[in-house]
């Protein structure tokens, strides 16, 4: 692609991501910019569960979001308290905007990659913008997550956060299935990647969306969701110690 493609694509990422924020919150102004893109190594506060593994969260403004909850509060990390208190090491690295094709560095992605020997852990919640009116195709979301998982460092345990398809916005009610499926196909053949299914639970909770519902949970929704992830957490950590595996 020549440069001017690239620039056309990066206009259309601004501009999606101004969308987002802007949609977030009724009536407050978020300047994404002032948002943290990655965190540095944390170390756990106690010992815990999570037995010292390192986890690795990679996703979108859904992850911005349980970061800094609603009201937002830019300088809030509730998922880092939230994993790191459990016993893990932590890192995040997440932006609006996010799509699979900035697992690979492509189109001037802000994600970082986590402290050596890497994350054994790792939780990719992606999918929402590339299901968004197929941003990114669906083939390829599926390649892009496949090439991601099968060249990390052996030994490693992922849990993939599916998209919500209760709404109208942005097509995900149309969409969105077929973006859930392709993580449903890369469970059936990785052994060491589980399926975080909150599509299922937000579906049957619909309090946990503003009515209509949007992309984003409400202040309820993001608690929800942050407990998903630490729960995919500690279910990796579980069966990397010899336990029971992860229940997808």
């Amino acid at each position: 692609m020549g440069i001017t493609g690239w620039g056309d694509r990066r206009a259309r990422r601004r501009a999606r991501a101004i969308a987002i924020v802007a949609g977030v919150v009724a009536g407050a102004t978020v300047l994404a910019g002032c948002l943290p893109s990655a965190d540095p190594w944390k170390d756990p506060t106690a010992p815990g569960p999570g037995n010292g593994h390192h986890v690795g969260v990679i996703g979108d403004s859904l992850v911005v979001l349980t970061q800094v909850g609603l009201p937002i509060d830019p300088d809030a990390r509730k998922l880092t308290d939230a994993i790191t208190g459990l016993g893990f090491y932590e890192s995040t690295s997440e932006h609006f905007g996010a799509t699979t094709d900035d697992l690979f560095g492509a189109d001037d992605s802000r994600f970082v990659g986590f402290p050596s020997p890497g994350a054994d852990i790792q939780i990719i919640a992606l999918g929402t913008n590339d299901a968004h009116d197929n941003y990114v195709p669906v083939d390829r979301y599926e390649a892009n997550l496949r090439r991601w998982i099968d060249t990390r460092i052996a030994g490693t345990c992922f849990g993939l956060v599916n998209v919500f398809t209760g709404t109208t916005r942005w097509g995900l009610n149309v969409t969105g299935p077929a973006y859930n499926d392709a993580i449903v196909r890369i469970v059936a053949d990785h052994p060491n990647v589980h399926l975080i299914d909150w599509n299922s639970y937000a579906l049957a909770h619909p309090e946990l969306y503003p009515n209509p519902p949007g992309p984003h949970p409400n202040a309820a929704g993001e608690d929800a969701y942050r407990l998903f992830i630490t729960l995919g957490a500690e279910g990796c950590g579980r069966n990397l110690d010899g336990g029971t595996a992860p229940a997808s």
